[in-house]
């Protein structure tokens, strides 16, 4: 049975290194040692959603010491 949620945007290396402000060749690292989820689309092409993104940069945050 086929659901009217909208599928979510993919974004490509490019689109991806823009959104987050990294390079693309800091992606395609995150991506080969798998702390970077995403979608590999026919096979090859890698795909990233803004929420895949937005979690990789919320777990590489670093509090400062003392601050919850």
């Amino acid at each position: 049975m086929p659901t009217n949620e909208p599928s979510p945007e993919l974004l490509t290396y490019t689109e991806a290194a823009q959104y987050i402000h990294l390079s693309v060749r800091q992606l395609e690292r995150a991506v080969a040692r798998k702390a970077l989820a995403h979608y590999r689309v026919n096979g090859r092409n890698i795909r990233f959603t803004k929420s895949q993104l937005d979690a990789y940069l919320a777990d590489a945050l670093v509090l400062p010491v003392g601050v919850s």
